[in-house]
């Protein structure tokens, strides 16, 4: 048919259909255009190269073939919702719900673009929701930012995105067991969000650290009031958790020295000077020791 009538526009339209329903959309695509240069004033054959594009997920190409069968017949039902659908796809929620509005008014009883349209609304409340709490994490208003993150999670809690900035906020207001919680969950929803990864890691370093900082604190007020063996316990786990930090060796060794446990003291002040090399108490109190 083609031989005989080259400029005719419904072989070519044909050959595309059966070409994307075999699935040879480059071929289809090329029939198609065979058709829209035969007959450019007829909607279809753009309407249906954009259905192959959306098959390719090429949504925004789908748009240009779907805009332009809209152009030639705004009013039908079936350009409406795949300009709909593509926007949808392309993350437009607000225009995709447009779309969706006016394909109803045409057709009210379409269950599949009801269900849609309600995604869209559903969607378009999370990054409103998500947009207010980065807003006021941006702002250093926590509270305010905990808060909408929440209202965005209520609507999507698999939303990496979210879990990692509400993660951030939490580790910012102290709440590392929560912090870790939500970015571990954002981490098994997206295993490569390497800013929730890096966000992790900080997190647990800065609660292992104030851990250490809160048992040498702890120490101190233990040793000052003579009891020593839970200050010495105390320290003992500060440097479990960080064997290099030199503080907890240095007090220890000093409860040691008050107990008369000089050995023990001055292995305590090989460990603190070792690792603080130029802390002069250290060298000072070895030399207490030495002069017993």
């Amino acid at each position: 048919a083609i031989t005989i009538s080259p400029n005719n526009y419904v072989p070519y339209k044909n050959k595309g259909d059966i070409l994307a329903k075999l699935g040879r959309n480059k071929e289809a695509l090329e029939a198609y255009d065979c058709a829209i240069n035969a007959r450019p004033e007829h909607p279809d054959a753009y309407d249906l190269k954009g259905d192959v594009y959306f098959v390719l997920k090429e949504y925004g190409k789908a748009l240009e073939c779907y805009d332009r069968a809209w152009e030639i017949k705004p009013n039908s039902f079936e350009f409406l919702k795949d300009k709909g659908l593509a926007l949808f796809k392309l993350e437009e929620y607000g225009q995709a719900i447009e779309y969706f509005d006016k394909a109803l008014i045409i057709k009210p009883e379409q269950n599949k673009i009801l269900e849609i349209r309600i995604d869209a609304l559903l969607k378009l409340e999370e990054i409103d929701e998500l947009k207010k709490g980065i807003a006021f994490y941006d702002a250093g208003k926590y509270d305010d930012a905990i808060q909408y993150l929440n209202k965005s999670l209520g609507v999507n809690p698999n939303n990496a995105q979210t879990l990692y900035y509400r993660g951030l906020v939490l580790a910012i207001l102290s709440q590392y067991d929560e912090a870790i919680l939500s970015y571990d969950k954002a981490l098994k929803i997206d295993p490569i969000y390497d800013e929730v990864t890096k966000a992790k890691e900080s997190v647990v370093e800065e609660q292992r650290q104030k851990k250490i900082s809160s048992l040498i604190d702890e120490g101190l007020r233990c040793s000052k009031n003579s009891d020593y063996q839970n200050a010495i316990d105390l320290f003992d786990k500060a440097i479990k958790l960080n064997p290099q930090n030199y503080v907890p060796y240095y007090e220890k060794g000093g409860i040691k020295f008050k107990l008369e446990e000089y050995d023990e003291a001055l292995e305590c002040y090989d460990n603190a000077v070792q690792i603080k090399p130029d802390y002069c108490y250290a060298w000072y109190n070895k030399g207490e020791v030495f002069s017993k």
